[in-house]
């Protein structure tokens, strides 16, 4: 069966870290895309010859459009994988994610054979486990994604990661399964 894996990370370097591991793995690059509304120009070209989304730099106030425009993306990338009737709730905390300057890896596969590697290769290379990140916002008062809301700067990105990591502390959870998701993906009819 099909899947569609989905890793989230942190960094844009951190993404690009598990994206060269999954090829050298022998994942096709055309497998994988990955989205984010980094900010940093310097790694714009490398990452558009590589078909990664890159937007323009964000603003203080609402967010670049390029920035809001690969929400937007990311938003019709998992409309193409789930009907409405079977689309997850994390499909909205991907684009929290990449809202609040994450990065998501989607990699899409045609059989269950690479499923796992995949899984722990997204895992081990730094992929943040979402239910843990969801339950942190959750705290400051996230009760889901709201479309047109103003995508993080990249100071306001570090800053929330740093009050995470100082409530959760440094020591990353060992790999199971379920932290980094893998969905079957079914023939949209």
């Amino acid at each position: 069966m099909a899947h569609t894996i989905v890793g989230v990370f942190d960094a844009y370097s951190e993404a690009g870290k598990a994206v060269d591991k999954l090829v050298n793995g022998g994942i096709s690059r055309d497998a994988i895309t990955v989205h984010t509304t980094e900010d940093d120009l310097s790694i714009a070209d490398e990452a558009r010859a590589q078909n990664v989304d890159v937007p323009l730099p964000t603003t203080e106030f609402t967010g670049s459009r390029g920035a809001l425009k690969v929400l937007e993306r990311i938003e019709r990338f998992f409309d193409g994988v789930f009907r409405d009737d079977d689309k997850p709730e994390d499909t909205e905390h991907y684009l929290e994610a990449a809202r609040r300057g994450c990065t998501v890896i989607t990699v899409n596969v045609d059989d269950d054979a690479h499923v796992q590697t995949i899984c722990r290769t997204l895992w081990e290379a730094g992929a943040v486990d979402l239910e843990e990140r969801v339950s942190h916002w959750r705290t400051t008062g996230y009760t889901g994604f709201r479309r047109g809301a103003p995508v993080y700067t990249q100071e306001e990105a570090e800053a929330e990661r740093r009050v995470f990591l100082s409530r959760r502390g440094t020591a990353k959870p060992e790999f199971k399964q379920d932290r980094v998701r893998a969905y079957p993906r079914r023939a949209l009819e």
